[in-house]
Order: C-alpha cells, then structure tokens, then sequence
C-alpha cells in the first residue's frame, strides 16, 4: 500500500482532527495505520446514519474490524503535550459517549482518499495513558507515543452507486426486475410495495433468499423495506393511515436480501394476489469487496 501522508477522524458532530498535521501530531516511525484496505474505493459520504446498528430481526449483522495506529504528540513542555493528548481523547471519546460513529479517511501517496465509519475502541485504555501522564512529571521530552485504535463496526468500504429500478406484480406469476449493480460486490437496496397486493414476496435468486410478508396490502397502501443491516426497517403506510412496523409480519424463512454485482442482476417478485407497483432503490453505498 502506498504511504499514507494524510489522515483525519472526523466526528459525528462534524468536527475534523487532522492526525498527522506535521506540527503537533505526527505517525510514529512503525505507527502508520494498519487493518485499512489498499484497493481504490472513492470516498464515503459522511452523511450517513451514524447510531450504532440495531439488532435486525433475522438480518445479518457484519463483522467489526479494527484499524490501529500510533501517533508522536509533540510540545513545547511535557504539560502542554498531556494537553494536546487529553484534547484528542476527548474529541475521539466523544462519539463513544453518544453511542455514534466517526468516519476515519486517509489520502495515501498515490492521492487516492478512502474512509470508514468507525468509532475509538481503546477508551479505557487511553484515559489510563492521560491519568498516568497527569501524574508523571519526570518527562525528559516534549512528546508522548499515543495509541489509538478505530473498530469499525463493518468490514467494507462503501463506494455510493444510488440507483432506481420499477415494476409490477401480476397476481402470482413471478417478476424479475433488472437490476444492474455497478458495485463490485452486492448491494443493499431498498424496495417499495405500493398497494394492491398479497403476502409480497421477493427472491434473491443467486443466494436463493426470499423476504416475504404475510400481509394484505389495500390499495394505496405502501410498505418500505430498507435491507441495509445497520438500519434495517419494515414499514407499513396504509391510504391515509400512520406508518406502523410490520418486521414482526415477516415469515420465518425469510432472509436478507441482496443485489448481486453485475450487470445482468435481477430480483424476483411474487403475490398471492394483486398488480402493485414495486420500486427498488440501492443504498447510498454498495458494499466493497472486504477482506
């Protein structure tokens, strides 16, 4: 991978802390970030939801995976480096607290810029450093190693290919809807049922899962799915009704839900009864080739 030259976290509040600005905060020799991918993926738009995941009924939930680094804090006197560094846990831990994540990004020597939403993992472990260095006045140097890992609560980058694809129950013979992803590998998407139809259901045919609903949908009904695992929801909004979760109506074999990469990707939809029009929308961001 080449060097990386640049790198900052910026907080769910918006606030950028530049982790190696050449001045005060600096990678330590061995200290660049390691646990990052080396493939060109674009950068990830930062206005994405940023709580932590929620437990899906019946949905899969990625892996974590940590990015660890360390960084040289530098001074005019050993107080003002514990200054500098309490400055930083607080501004890194303030996210932890809030139960929200960050997005870490770095431009490496190619000029290539990628991020991920990430959060501080080792909290205890640097309010130990900071409680130690109050107290520790036998510094000879005006600078301190800090460590500092990011766990990010999935193993892909994302790369944002937003697209929208329509279509058409009718009655119970099967649909397939195209839906070319330009990812490199399977994406999110979130689909819409517009009323009238029967326990909809939708196939994945290259996983072979199926999501299906064991509900009647009234004309001018509508149900949103969204299968992105971090904000998974099932929602129902009859004509001229309030929006009530339906997940709970969800049948037992029924799976996440995937749009595979590739050009010729589809989805397969079937109804018991009905000729509702059905709207497939991918996330914001596919999900990257991880490893």
């Amino acid at each position: 991978m080449p060097p990386i030259h640049y790198a900052t976290y910026t907080t769910s509040a918006g606030l950028v802390i530049v982790l190696n600005d050449g001045d005060h905060i600096r990678f330590a020799p061995g200290g660049l970030p390691i646990g990052v991918f080396n493939l060109p993926f674009e950068q990830v738009s930062i206005a994405t939801t940023a709580n932590d995941p929620p437990e899906a009924y019946q949905t899969h939930l990625p892996l974590a995976r940590d990015i660890e680094m360390v960084v040289w804090i530098l001074g005019n006197s050993p107080s003002e480096v514990v200054t500098r560094a309490a400055y930083l846990i607080d501004a890194l831990t303030d996210d932890v607290e809030a139960q929200r994540a960050g997005v870490f990004s770095y431009t490496a020597d190619n000029g290539v810029t990628r991020s991920i939403k990430c959060a501080l993992a080792n909290v205890d472990e640097l309010q130990d450093w900071i409680n130690r260095f109050w107290r520790f006045t036998g510094l000879q140097d005006a600078r301190a190693r800090l460590p500092i890992k990011l766990r990010c609560q999935s193993p892909y980058w994302y790369n944002p290919t937003p697209v929208t694809f329509t279509g058409a129950f009718t009655a119970d013979t099967p649909v397939n809807i195209a839906c070319a992803n330009a990812g490199r590998a399977p994406s999110y998407p979130r689909i819409t049922y517009t009323g009238a139809v029967t326990t909809p259901k939708v196939t994945d045919p290259v996983s072979g899962y199926s999501f299906e609903l064991d509900l009647d949908v009234a004309a001018g009904g509508v149900v949103e799915i969204d299968f992105d695992p971090t904000a998974f929801s099932c929602n129902h909004t009859p004509s001229g009704g309030a929006t009530v979760s339906v997940a709970n109506l969800q049948t037992m074999a029924s799976r996440e839900i995937e749009v595979a990469a590739g050009p010729d990707a589809y989805l397969t939809f079937v109804a018991a009864a009905g000729t509702g029009a059905i709207s497939i929308t991918f996330n914001e961001r596919s999900r990257g080739a991880g490893r």
